[in-house]
């Protein structure tokens, strides 16, 4: 199953992520979800993007552009292959909205889901 989202005028169809990937990524982003809410939203975002190891980094934009298409006309086309954008006109930007896109649903589902239950604030 897949979602579409348009940017920038280019449709994308971004597959859905397996349980256990949804789960390495969150553990791997949980400090920039903790940033969503903070008072200067972007500045700590920014702050924790900039403590993710490049290896998790690389690990979160794989595993969420993966199975990811374009539309090149009439035909679907994979965009991100083994770590290497396919299209030029692809900027960080779009890549990282893309990214986000994948990750909305299950994060959503994965908050709704814990009810009122609190994560311990950290140390």
């Amino acid at each position: 199953m897949t979602d579409t989202t348009e940017i920038n005028g280019v449709t994308y169809r971004l597959a859905k992520l397996s349980a256990l990937d949804q789960f390495h990524i969150l553990r791997r982003i949980m400090p920039i979800v903790g940033a969503l809410g903070a008072k200067g939203a972007q500045e700590h975002v920014l702050a924790a993007l900039s403590q993710l190891s490049d290896e998790d980094a690389e690990f979160v934009l794989n595993r969420c552009l993966a199975g990811a298409t374009r539309q090149n006309g009439d035909n679907w086309a994979r965009f991100y292959i083994d770590g290497r954008l396919m299209f030029d006109d692809i900027n960080l930007p779009t890549m990282l909205q893309l990214a986000f896109e994948t990750l909305k649903g299950p994060l959503s589902d994965f908050f709704t889901g814990l009810g009122s239950v609190s994560l311990p604030a950290a140390a």
